[in-house]
């Protein structure tokens, strides 16, 4: 794996996009920012995330440098690949000795979802951008719930219907 050392932080607007500035990684209010994210933490997270918001402004550079060299390379480090399972049981009344009673939780740690959100984020302006996304579509998309959705759908129906 190359050495990532010699990267310079680079705007979100360099590398085709494919990188993330320091300023998106701890602006305040960002659904993608450090600050955004639950107080709750993995127990495989070394910084907690409550911890990592109190120091996001001294982190944010070596964050940024961290996942640029995650997207240039096009690889994302091992270490953000680890989760710790749980299960959960499904419904109250199911059977606790049944393993078909459970479901399975996967609890990530917070730079791996951190960078997960800032490449979202850009991907989606990037499709939004080119047009790419119908228009319909209500999935992860801002201002498109599944309420939206179902109004649409009535709408649709309901106008043509004379009284």
């Amino acid at each position: 794996m190359p050495c990532c050392t010699a990267l310079h932080l680079a705007p979100s607007t360099s590398c085709s996009g494919y990188s993330v500035s320091a300023s998106e990684c701890q602006r305040c209010g960002d659904c993608c920012s450090v600050r955004a994210l639950p107080d709750k933490s993995c127990s495989l997270d070394l910084l907690p995330t409550r911890l990592l918001k109190a120091v996001v402004n001294t982190i944010a550079p070596f964050v940024t440098e961290l996942f640029n060299c995650s997207l240039l390379s096009g690889r994302v480090p091992e270490v953000f690949k680890a989760a710790y399972f749980m299960r959960c049981i499904k419904k109250a009344d199911m059977d606790p000795t049944d393993p078909r009673s459970y479901r399975p939780i996967s609890n990530l740690l917070g730079s791996s979802k951190l960078l997960e959100r800032l490449v979202a984020r850009q991907l989606l302006a990037y499709l939004n951008m080119l047009g790419l996304l119908p228009q319909l579509q209500s999935a992860y998309r801002p201002h498109h719930s599944t309420e939206t959705a179902i109004l649409k759908v009535l709408s649709d129906f309901l106008l043509p219907i004379k009284y």
